[in-house]
């Protein structure tokens, strides 16, 4: 059984991304969230700990969630955008934007470059990360992985971080039942993370809608690992324990390819 608290945060500054490397800048899913988490989480703490963790299935994560007016706001994949329980709409239109950028090289035969970053415009709104940590090793863990969090703040999400990309603070940790969001980690449900099954295969057992969304985890220059994965949005029934990889990256250290399902009671 897990505990789950709703983790607000907010945000100081944009999210940006290089052109091409995302197809969707507009939300940001679990397993990007997650592979944020595992750096943060090696700076404070033995990073084997953390895989264990992974492992052993002591916590799932949800992908960003758009708070508005004391309501939440779940990512939809189907319609680029977030969607309340109720079923009032945000429309991701408004929460994006790309910024045209000049690369001056340091030699002075070559030229200028132009290029292009996509921006989510995350500080217009306060966002959410639905947490959840199994009961017999809550506390333990709940304090370690939001120190980790914390940390993530102040480093920040997303690319220029070192120009202060992506930052944000902690504000608040919330029960979910303060919004009458009831979250599952098995069952029927609307998906609120991305999940791939532990076949590989995308077969769920019901499914009233589904999306199929192709994605990249990029690792180097024009590297990357290529996956087809159950959106967020998607009301399936998930009755396994969804998919945990590993890949080794540029500088030979373990990136977690993690897509285990979270969903909400609709």
């Amino acid at each position: 059984m897990f505990m789950f608290k709703l983790i607000k945060i907010r945000f100081f500054s944009p999210i940006i991304f290089q052109h091409g490397y995302m197809e969707s800048p507009w939300r940001i899913p679990s397993d990007y969230l997650v592979r944020a988490l595992t750096y943060a989480y090696s700076k404070l703490y033995n990073a084997s700990e953390w895989f264990t963790f992974l492992e052993k299935d002591v916590l799932r994560v949800s992908s960003l969630i758009l708070v508005h007016r004391g309501n939440l706001y779940f990512p939809e994949y189907g319609i680029r955008g977030y969607v309340s329980l109720d079923g009032d709409v945000v429309d991701s239109s408004s929460l994006t934007d790309i910024v045209s950028r000049i690369r001056i090289p340091r030699i002075e035969e070559i030229d200028p470059t132009p290029f292009e970053d996509y921006r989510l415009l995350t500080p217009r709104y306060d966002w959410g990360i639905v947490l959840g940590i199994r009961e017999d090793c809550y506390e333990e863990v709940f304090h370690k992985v939001m120190a980790s969090l914390r940390l993530l703040g102040d480093l920040g999400l997303g690319a220029r971080k070192s120009r202060g990309g992506g930052r944000f603070k902690v504000i608040q940790i919330d029960n979910l039942e303060d919004y009458s969001v009831k979250v599952l980690a098995h069952g029927m449900g609307r998906l609120i993370s991305r999940y791939i099954n532990h076949k590989k295969d995308l077969r769920v057992k019901t499914a009233r809608k589904m999306y199929i969304e192709k994605t990249r985890v990029y690792y180097g220059d024009n590297r990357f690992k290529e996956f087809l994965v159950i959106a967020e949005g998607s009301e399936v029934e998930v009755s396994d324990n969804g998919l945990l990889e590993y890949f080794k990256n540029d500088l030979s250290y373990n990136v977690p390819l993690y897509y285990r399902p979270l969903m909400i009671a609709v």
